[in-house]
């Protein structure tokens, strides 16, 4: 199999994750720096904790963040290579629909 790191599940699981628009604005501030604690999203703010949380573990889940525990605070980072190895898995799809556009203009 010559595809990306992501298996099809794996990658099932990420475009799940980021399918849910609260989901991928929870992912966007935690990705846009380098670790923030829960305090500091903005949908702490908005949402109840335990809406946050689950959105927090789906992300987990499919490997997008991590989280480490300092005294009372629990810091999220975005884990960059699992964005990347998703977008390689879905750009082999683009690969082959321009071959199969090519054949079918020819």
């Amino acid at each position: 199999m010559d595809m990306a790191e992501i298996s099809e599940p794996e990658a099932a699981l990420v475009g799940k994750a980021l399918g849910d628009p609260t989901r991928l604005g929870i992912y966007s501030q935690i990705a846009s720096r380098k670790e923030l604690f829960c305090g500091e999203l903005g949908a702490c703010r908005l949402l109840s904790l335990a809406t946050v949380s689950h959105h927090l573990r789906v992300l987990s889940q499919a490997g997008l963040i991590s989280s480490r525990r300092s005294g009372q605070f629990i810091f999220y980072r975005s884990i960059k290579g699992r964005l990347a190895d998703y977008r390689r898995y879905l750009s082999q799809f683009g690969k082959r629909s321009g071959r199969s556009m090519k054949k079918r203009n020819s």
